[in-house]
Protein backbone atom coordinates (compact mmCIF):
# COMPACT_ATOMS: atom_id res chain seq x y z
CA UNK A 1 0.00 0.00 0.00
CA UNK A 2 1.41 3.20 -0.77
CA UNK A 3 2.51 5.97 2.00
CA UNK A 4 2.07 8.78 -0.16
CA UNK A 5 -0.22 9.99 -2.33
CA UNK A 6 0.95 9.58 -5.95
CA UNK A 7 1.51 12.37 -8.21
CA UNK A 8 1.29 12.95 -11.79
CA UNK A 9 3.72 15.25 -13.64
CA UNK A 10 2.86 16.09 -17.28
CA UNK A 11 5.09 17.58 -19.90
CA UNK A 12 2.11 19.30 -21.69
CA UNK A 13 4.74 20.80 -23.98
CA UNK A 14 4.43 17.52 -26.05
CA UNK A 15 1.54 15.72 -24.61
CA UNK A 16 -0.81 14.68 -27.30
CA UNK A 17 -3.27 12.92 -24.17
CA UNK A 18 -3.82 15.62 -21.74
CA UNK A 19 -7.66 15.20 -21.55
CA UNK A 20 -7.04 11.63 -20.84
CA UNK A 21 -4.86 12.12 -18.50
CA UNK A 22 -7.40 14.61 -16.54
CA UNK A 23 -9.84 11.42 -16.95
CA UNK A 24 -8.19 8.80 -15.37
CA UNK A 25 -6.42 11.18 -12.81
CA UNK A 26 -9.94 12.04 -11.81
CA UNK A 27 -11.28 8.40 -11.67
CA UNK A 28 -8.38 8.11 -8.93
CA UNK A 29 -8.58 11.47 -7.30
CA UNK A 30 -5.45 12.69 -8.14
CA UNK A 31 -5.08 16.21 -9.78
CA UNK A 32 -2.31 15.82 -12.47
CA UNK A 33 0.34 19.02 -12.42
CA UNK A 34 0.64 19.85 -16.69
CA UNK A 35 4.25 21.95 -17.05
CA UNK A 36 5.15 24.00 -20.15
CA UNK A 37 6.50 26.90 -22.06
CA UNK A 38 4.56 29.71 -21.79
CA UNK A 39 4.21 29.54 -25.76
CA UNK A 40 1.66 27.02 -24.24
CA UNK A 41 -0.63 28.82 -22.44
CA UNK A 42 -4.34 28.15 -22.26
CA UNK A 43 -6.67 30.35 -20.35
CA UNK A 44 -8.96 27.31 -19.31
CA UNK A 45 -7.26 25.62 -16.63
CA UNK A 46 -10.32 24.22 -14.91
CA UNK A 47 -9.69 21.66 -12.18
CA UNK A 48 -6.35 21.34 -13.31
CA UNK A 49 -2.91 22.84 -11.98
CA UNK A 50 -0.62 24.48 -14.14
CA UNK A 51 3.05 25.64 -14.42
CA UNK A 52 4.21 27.64 -17.05
CA UNK A 53 7.88 28.30 -17.60
CA UNK A 54 10.01 30.53 -20.03
CA UNK A 55 10.33 28.93 -22.97
CA UNK A 56 14.12 27.23 -23.19
CA UNK A 57 15.73 24.05 -24.28
CA UNK A 58 14.49 21.42 -22.03
CA UNK A 59 13.12 23.86 -19.28
CA UNK A 60 9.90 21.44 -18.77
CA UNK A 61 12.26 18.24 -17.79
CA UNK A 62 14.81 19.91 -15.80
CA UNK A 63 11.81 21.70 -14.13
CA UNK A 64 9.83 17.96 -13.70
CA UNK A 65 13.54 16.19 -13.09
CA UNK A 66 13.94 18.96 -9.78
CA UNK A 67 10.15 19.25 -8.69
CA UNK A 68 9.93 15.45 -8.48
CA UNK A 69 13.20 14.90 -6.41
CA UNK A 70 11.51 17.61 -3.88
CA UNK A 71 8.30 15.47 -3.20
Amino acid sequence: MLKQKPHVWVDADCCPVQEEIVHVCKQVSVTPTFIATINRYKTDQTGEDWIFLDHGSQAVDLYIINAAGEK
